[in-house]
């Protein structure tokens, strides 16, 4: 609540006690800017006649900042007739327009409104960091398990799956084609997320991890193939670059799993052909065993 007169933040105050919220004061256009600096709003009631730093102005400065451009801003007025300043305001981000004498009804509606979508905002911001956290604990047990399968490429399950070289240095090739085939993926992905069209990406991450399987390819692998898409091109914009990102942050994550699976295949694969082998060559020196 921004005024430069007392009794007015009183009345504020009063009115929207009922709301259970935390009310904060401000006097003047520079005390808001200060809060604004200091805390997220759900809402802010601006006076637009203030000595000094008017409404207009504090809101123009308010909207300049990135964490704040979008926080709603009601302004406060005593003049209902001038179209002019209406419009204005409206021009500079108002949501809406209060003016005096303040209807209480009508005021606690309003800002109830922006309360409760400010509430809607922070719900889904917290399910959005939980959910930012289970995939990371999913990308860091799947890398884990890839880490451990990679590790047993000395026993002789898995001897001569892996090398030491990585794909980059040992096949160049291969390399470049993977990169160019996940940047097409992270693409499709952005596609699909701005026009709501199905493109069946895990099919084809799953075939990439077949290639990379066949490859022998470790972890750092991936992780090279995801980084060398995402800045193989320096020239895209910032807004694109971050969604780029976002996209592909998901797509690793399901490619990671899709390799952990490829070696869990073939690792069993390749058990069973050696219990089989083994109860052949039993059978070969005792003929007279069944083994079944």
């Amino acid at each position: 609540m921004v005024d430069d007169v007392a009794k007015n933040l009183l009345a504020l105050e009063t009115i929207l006690a009922d709301l259970d919220q935390n009310l904060v004061r401000a006097t003047s256009g520079e005390q808001a800017l200060k809060c604004v600096l200091q805390q997220e709003f759900a809402v802010i009631l601006l006076d637009v006649q203030m000595p000094g730093m008017d409404g207009y102005e504090t809101a123009e400065l308010i909207r300049q900042r990135d964490e704040s451009k979008h926080t709603p801003i009601i302004f406060v007025t005593a003049t209902n007739n001038d179209e002019s300043a209406v419009h204005q305001g409206y021009a500079l981000g108002a949501v809406d327009y209060i003016f005096k004498p303040i209807v209480p009804d009508v005021l606690k509606a309003k800002v109830n409104v922006f309360v409760d979508l400010f509430m809607l905002r922070l719900a889904e911001r917290q399910r959005l960091e939980e959910a930012r956290n289970r995939d990371r604990e999913q990308y860091e047990r799947e890398l884990a398990m890839i880490e451990r399968v990679s590790a047993a490429r000395k026993t002789g399950v898995t001897a001569g799956m892996f090398g030491q070289v990585s794909v980059r240095e040992g096949q160049p090739e291969s390399f470049g084609e993977l990169v160019q085939s996940y940047d097409r993926l992270i693409e499709l992905a952005l596609d699909q997320r701005t026009f709501k069209v199905e493109h069946n990406l895990s099919d084809q991450l799953r075939s990439m991890a077949d290639q990379l399987g066949s490859l022998g390819a470790v972890p750092r692998d991936v992780v090279e193939v995801h980084t060398t898409a995402l800045n193989s091109n320096p020239n895209t914009p910032s807004a694109k670059k971050q969604a780029r990102t976002e996209e592909a942050r998901f797509l690793v994550l399901e490619l990671m799993g899709h390799l952990c699976s490829h070696y869990r295949r073939h690792s069993t694969s390749v058990s069973h052909q050696s219990s089989v082998r083994r109860k052949n060559e039993c059978y070969a020196q005792n003929p007279l065993i069944t083994v079944y």
